[in-house]
């Protein structure tokens, strides 16, 4: 019996110290487990829905025929629950089964302990979770479960095309008004014809007559010339 007890216990101190600490990231937290016997304490999550994991697990070692146990009815521990076997060897065990191997020796929470669940049973339908001791039927520790709880579901990822930087250049500035975001080219702006005045009929007799009035001024002038010569000459003979 004694060397049963002490194969048991390289057993379980040998998994608890090559159980590698498990990412955050993939854990839900679920809540803490407290007791008043035992010095129970601990974090529990959820690792999917198939799995159980407490981290910082604190135990003395000292109870009796102690296992991890699971409820889906009641809000307290009671002795229709489900044992967890730690260390799993690849078996479940009925509650009354007097060959399922109990808590021994003491944790001092430097071990993440992983809890699998039997097929039939799914982390959403736990009520609660404890340190049972199944001969006294009490719990050393235990920890319930929130109302209606729910494992988190990763949003599903949206991949979105990328956005293509636009190749439209911005709208134009036009005078006399900052932007027009109504457009979406550039344009040169036009530049504003000049007033041209309107050419009337009035205009083109004064025109007409300007001209018809500087005829006889540069005929007088030049019918005039030859006379001063012929003074001048008349003049030079005579003296």
């Amino acid at each position: 019996m004694m060397i049963a007890f002490l194969v048991l216990f390289l057993v379980a101190f040998a998994a608890g110290q090559t159980t590698p600490a498990l990412p955050d990231e993939e854990l839900q937290f679920i809540g803490n487990l407290r007791g008043s016997e035992h010095s129970i304490n601990g974090m529990v999550y959820a690792k999917g829905d198939m799995k159980l994991i407490i981290k910082g697990f604190e135990y003395d070692g000292k109870g009796e025929d102690a296992f991890f146990w699971v409820g889906i009815s009641g809000d307290q521990p009671s002795a229709n629950g489900q044992i967890l076997p730690y260390p799993y060897s690849g078996i479940f065990y009925q509650p009354d089964e007097t060959d399922a191997p109990i808590l021994f020796g003491e944790f001092n929470g430097t071990t993440d302990i992983i809890l699998l669940l039997p097929a039939e049973l799914r982390v959403t339908e736990l009520k609660w979770f404890s340190v049972w001791n199944r001969r006294e039927k009490k719990s050393y520790g235990e920890l319930i479960f929130p109302p209606n709880f729910s494992l988190n579901k990763k949003p599903s990822v949206n991949v979105q095309q990328e956005e293509q930087p636009s190749t439209d250049l911005p709208s134009p500035l036009v005078p006399h008004n900052a932007h027009d975001p109504s457009r979406s080219t550039w344009e040169e702006p036009k530049a504003e014809p000049e007033s041209v005045p309107e050419v009337t009929a009035d205009d083109n007799d004064h025109h007409t007559n300007h001209h018809d009035f500087s005829k006889p001024l540069r005929s007088s002038a030049f019918s005039i010339i030859p006379n001063v010569i012929a003074t001048i000459l008349t003049a030079a003979v005579l003296l």
